[in-house]
């Protein structure tokens, strides 16, 4: 490292942590309710808190739930344990918004040079990152921090070698958490092990062989592990055009707000999805191949997710997923990956783009797609439970007291009071 590299450091540090300041205040800005009146959503009351308050941290960080592990969410479970009961909801959502964060101040940093050379590029894609629309459902809730950490390791992935120990104990790190907290280190493998046979890079190899041991758990998981998952897909090709018309074409450009606006019109039917998913392939199939090996290598991972995604889903127990998922504006974490990399292309193209029609095709597209970050820019609140009432009953209850706590989204806690 030169000594003009040297002096440069400090300068970097302390605009990367602006980015991680300004990301942060974009999130909460987005949901503030997270933090004026946190409450827990979902798994983070009912399984990572429940679990390692009942079970005790250390049987809860081995214990899978949909058949793989998930440790950073048991980690913070963890950790919130040392707060008392009322504070654990913030704890939680101040780590998922601590998570998204990051991201976002990896995606401006130097080391994404190689997906986007201009600063400003990369400044544009890490606030659309923060305010992506049909995304809700995985914004500042820890149980959906998961998806965040897939990307940010496609991104290391793809990203330039660390200059410095920190930066290499940093990818290695993160890999690893994110190897053991949910079952993406699955498909992120072979993207990670092309990446190492064109770069050839030890560092990148490792980051690999992380990668394989994260899936020999998460394989371990799933295969010894009953998973309560609905098979009976119910697909037809009616319901794949709408899935994805809506959630993978529409959805980034027009938001959920807008999409409604789009069924109150009475324009979305069988032939709209069909037309719309028809010009959303071409669309990709153009970007793909005017795209640079890094935007691809982001396609790709954005493919195999969609692919998952529509052959193993969890969001329904009863049969007919494909129907609920078309049409509904739910399960929208599946969906968000390959609306953050639609946006990565659009913005690439906006940049570097070879010719005068991508620039001006991808200008429209992101001029939609900022409208549709004023609609849904605002996350709906939660119910308001009057959680701190809840935990007064809890801590009134007798020792051996089996305590239910209700807990958005109508789901229920249970606490067994020591």
């Amino acid at each position: 490292m030169t000594e003009q590299s040297k002096e440069k450091i400090p300068l970097l540090q302390i605009r990367l942590l602006v980015t991680l300041a300004a990301a942060s205040l974009i999130l909460f800005s987005r949901k503030p309710d997270a933090i004026l009146n946190p409450q827990f959503w979902a798994e983070d009351g009912r399984n990572w808190f429940a679990d390692a308050y009942n079970a005790g941290p250390i049987i809860s960080l081995f214990t899978t739930e949909a058949g793989y592990y998930q440790t950073i969410s048991r980690l913070v479970a963890a950790v919130s344990l040392v707060f008392p009961l009322e504070y654990a909801p913030l704890v939680f959502n101040a780590s998922a918004i601590f998570i998204q964060s990051v991201v976002a101040v990896f995606i401006v940093s130097e080391r994404c040079k190689p997906l986007l050379k201009n600063s400003l590029a990369r400044y544009s894609l890490a606030f659309l990152y923060l305010v992506l629309p049909n995304s809700w459902e995985v914004f500042v809730n820890l149980t959906n921090s998961q998806w965040h950490l897939a990307l940010l390791v496609c991104l290391i992935v793809i990203a330039a070698e660390p200059v410095t120990k920190f930066g290499r104990a940093f990818d290695l790190g993160v890999t690893a958490i994110a190897s053991i907290s949910g079952p993406f280190c699955l498909l992120l493998l072979p993207v990670s092990c092309l990446r190492t046979f064109l770069s050839r890079s030890p560092h990148k190899a490792l980051i690999s062989v992380i990668l394989a041991i994260g899936c020999a758990i998460q394989a371990y998981g799933l295969l010894t592990t009953q998973r309560e998952v609905q098979s009976v897909l119910g697909a037809t090709p009616d319901l794949f055009f709408r899935i994805v018309g809506r959630h993978l074409v529409l959805g980034p450009l027009v938001g959920v707000r807008g999409f409604a606006r789009i069924e109150g019109w009475d324009l979305w039917g069988s032939f709209a999805a069909i037309t719309v998913s028809i010009g959303g392939i071409a669309l990709a199939t153009y970007l793909f191949a005017k795209a640079s090996n890094e935007i691809r290598t982001l396609m790709v991972y954005a493919a195999l997710v969609c692919i998952t995604a529509l052959a193993w889903p969890a969001v329904t127990l009863e049969p007919g997923q494909w129907s609920v998922i078309a049409n509904h504006p739910t399960a929208l974490r599946y969906w968000f990956v390959p609306g953050f990399i639609l946006g990565a292309c659009l913005i690439y193209q906006l940049f570097d783009g070879e010719t005068k029609f991508a620039r001006y095709l991808s200008a429209g597209l992101l001029t939609i797609t900022l409208v549709a970050v004023i609609g849904d820019y605002r996350i709906t609140p939660f119910k308001d439970l009057d959680f701190r009432s809840r935990v007064a009953d809890f801590r009134a209850a007798p020792s051996g007291t089996v305590v239910t706590i209700p807990i958005n989204p109508d789901w229920k806690m249970e606490l067994k009071k020591k």
